[in-house]
């Protein structure tokens, strides 16, 4: 389950509020839909505040999607964190999702906003 804690043209901070088994990284991705694009997702590394590359079809530069694993425990559970930027802000109006995936392509959860 994710919360969206805050949010602005050129990224967004996304609580995990919990995950029942808590996975490990290495077993999700992360993907992002701008407006009607979908991104091309991208693995979560291992470690806490390794940035990932999301890029996404029309946008000049990728999206970072960053996992800071706030207990230090290891899998991502509640408490987390998932930090997304951009180097240039989106246009006022623009619809955004965030992904979270497992391995296998099934997604575990999904968070939208409006810019």
């Amino acid at each position: 389950m994710l919360t969206l804690t805050n949010e602005s043209a050129t990224g967004a901070a996304i609580l995990v509020t919990g995950a029942q088994p808590p996975p490990t990284p290495g077993n999700l991705r992360v993907n992002l839909e701008i407006g009607t694009t979908f991104g091309m997702a991208a693995g979560l590394p291992s470690m806490t505040g390794v940035p990932v590359s999301v890029s996404v079809p029309g946008y000049p530069s990728s999206f970072t999607v960053t996992w800071l694993d706030v207990g230090g425990d290891g899998v991502v559970n509640g408490g987390d964190q998932f930090v997304l930027s951009y180097s240039t802000a989106l246009s006022s109006g623009t619809a955004v999702s965030f992904l979270l995936i497992w391995n296998d392509g099934r997604t575990l959860s999904t968070i939208g906003w409006t810019v």
